[in-house]
């Protein structure tokens, strides 16, 4: 039984690996100047990270567009003064947009892809036992993709829609054969067992929305009008589950006798959630500098409780007196709430640009945002920690207008740099007070070919 036992537990290790609670991007952002403006962009100009954050403004970019970039994140989180060893993360980020018109009104369309530490899906476990930090601790490794398209319908207003999608995988293993009973002598190696692991692809798709709005410039008499614009996007709710079922049939050789056992095993667990959220956002254009708001809200207590699920059940047909223990059958509990609360998120971000030539131009950027925890202060149903956010975010750019004859559209060149403070928070989890405080560092780079 314990070879068997073994078997189970590696199909399921294989199949499951690491467990996420919070999707991808929606934690550290998509682009390095929307992250060094705090993510404060639901208004701002349009270019190809607008797939991840309004997709109205793809119709507002000047030309077609191709964005790479490169992002790198390492936490530091603390439980009761003791490092919660949380993992470190970069990603790969890659957009297109493409601008065209139709019937004389102008169109958008993007595509994006954002694949965390090389992997197309890896998740880590939760247990009910264990302190998590659920949603900053099991970083998350799975794909991404965006696509939406926009029309500017009206000089002064953009409207776009999209879908996004999250990936990973479910499967099942059977495992059929004889497993010689242990004799302290090594004979379980004398096994005979045959084993199959089956693997597919899953997405979840959710929706994505957005609108721009020109508003009329403010102080329209004076020597420099104010322009200025509304910006609102909305992301519908994503949960991504994974199943794993296996199954093991055959017979547990004891030497003298065969006894037939059959053991099956079912699991379940949340792979990852992005919760409903709309944005409304403004950017004021001041001379060369810009001004961005966003506040956002986020619904975070339809969160179910990312706590694996497992069900086991074993049938074997035991002689009298022959020492084989078996364990208890056990059944799949019910899903519940992870107990969190919505939230409200504030988000600003200043941009001043600098001309350097004819061609050319310097941004210098910088950013704050505030994440409350949705979180509870005091739970019983798991010791799930997080603590509240404050991100402060610095950035700068080079764009080339024209540099080449081959590329006639320019190219910009866009760094970051990002720390977050968790200030220490008290946690009541299952009878256990925990503190929970840490912070985290993340830089990153992207290269954009083509208008802004």
């Amino acid at each position: 039984m314990r070879r068997w036992r073994g078997l189970a537990t590696a199909a399921a290790l294989l199949l499951v690996g690491r467990q996420l609670s919070a999707a991808p991007g929606h934690q550290y952002g998509f682009g390095a100047r929307a992250t060094a403006l705090g993510g404060a962009v639901s208004a701002d100009a349009g270019d190809a990270a607008s797939l991840f954050y309004n997709p109205a403004q793809l119709s507002l970019a000047r030309g077609n567009q191709l964005l790479l970039g490169y992002r790198g994140v390492s936490p530091r989180l603390r439980t009761d003064q003791q490092d919660a060893d949380a993992a470190g993360l970069h990603s790969l980020d890659g957009a297109l947009l493409g601008r065209g018109e139709f019937l004389g009104i102008p169109l958008g369309f993007g595509l994006g892809l954002s694949l965390t530490n090389g992997n197309l899906s890896r998740v880590d476990s939760v247990t009910a036992d264990q302190p998590r930090w659920v949603l900053k601790e099991t970083l998350p490794e799975l794909l991404e993709l965006q696509a939406a398209v926009s029309i500017r319908p009206l000089p002064w207003l953009a409207l776009g829609g999209g879908a996004g999608f999250l990936a990973t995988t479910r499967g099942g293993f059977d495992v059929t054969g004889n497993a010689v009973f242990s004799d302290g002598k090594g004979a379980e190696y004398d096994s005979k067992l045959r084993h199959s692991v089956a693997a597919e692809l899953l997405s979840a798709r959710y929706l994505s929305l957005g609108a721009q709005l020109r508003m009329p410039p403010l102080l329209p008499t004076s020597p420099a009008p104010l322009a200025w614009s509304l910006g609102f996007s909305f992301k519908d709710e994503a949960a991504l589950n994974q199943a794993l079922q296996g199954r093991l049939h055959g017979n547990v050789d004891a030497g003298f006798l065969q006894v037939p056992v059959e053991y099956r095993f079912d699991a379940h667990s949340l792979v990852a959630f992005q919760p409903r959220q709309f944005v409304l956002g403004v950017s004021a254009q001041p001379k060369a500098w810009r001004v961005n708001l966003d506040v956002g809200f986020e619904q975070w207590s339809r969160y179910p409780s990312p706590v694996a699920r497992s069900a086991a059940h074993i049938e074997a047909e035991v002689p009298a007196g022959l020492p084989l223990a078996l364990p208890a059958n056990t059944e799949l509990p019910a899903a519940t709430s992870a107990g969190f609360h919505d939230r409200f998120t504030w988000r600003v971000g200043v941009e001043r640009l600098l001309p350097l030539s004819q061609a050319s131009e310097l941004a210098l950027r910088g950013g704050y945002a505030y994440l409350p925890s949705p979180a509870p202060g005091a739970s019983d149903i798991a010791q799930l920690l997080d603590a509240h956010e404050h991100i402060f975010s610095l950035g700068t750019g080079v764009a080339l207008h024209k540099p080449v004859r081959w590329l006639p559209h320019g190219l910009e060149l866009d760094a970051f740099g990002l720390y977050g403070h968790l200030p220490n928070r008290r946690l009541a989890r299952q009878g256990t007070t925990f503190q929970a405080k840490g912070h985290s560092v993340s830089a990153g780079l992207t290269l954009k070919l083509g208008g802004s």
